[in-house]
């Protein structure tokens, strides 16, 4: 599994897809999630906004839990970054009301893993 992520760590795009595969498949592995949220962290730090909004829904959505801070934190400053780098569906996601979203139950988490992605180099 190591070897795809060394194939892929390069390429943002190829990066975010192979996790989008790994992390929309009926039941991943362990292993399996734990790449595909990887990959998607690399894609997050080479910059790809797709990745950036997939991640960031994650969050916002409770399906993976962030290291610090917030869940709607970390998502919102995603998506937002996502949106300033001119993806669609982001922009569009950004306007909505977040007021209503609550922290989870930590049995509400689909993903097992903890994001352990730095965000410090990331701007809000």
């Amino acid at each position: 599994m190591e070897d795809r992520y060394e194939l892929l760590k390069d390429d943002p795009i190829a990066c975010r897809e192979e996790a989008k595969k790994l992390l929309d498949a009926p039941a991943p592995t362990t292993q399996e999630q734990n790449l595909g949220i990887k990959l998607l962290m690399r894609a997050v730090k080479l910059q790809d906004p797709e990745a950036m909004y997939v991640m960031g829904k994650m969050f916002v959505e409770h399906r993976l839990k962030p290291l610090q801070g917030g869940y709607l934190e970390n998502g919102i400053r995603l998506i937002r970054q996502s949106a300033d780098l001119g993806y669609g569906p982001a922009k569009i996601y950004i306007d909505k009301d977040y007021s209503t979203q609550s922290e989870p139950k930590s049995s509400d988490f689909r993903y097992s893993a903890t994001c352990t992605c730095d965000f410090s180099a990331i701007r809000a």
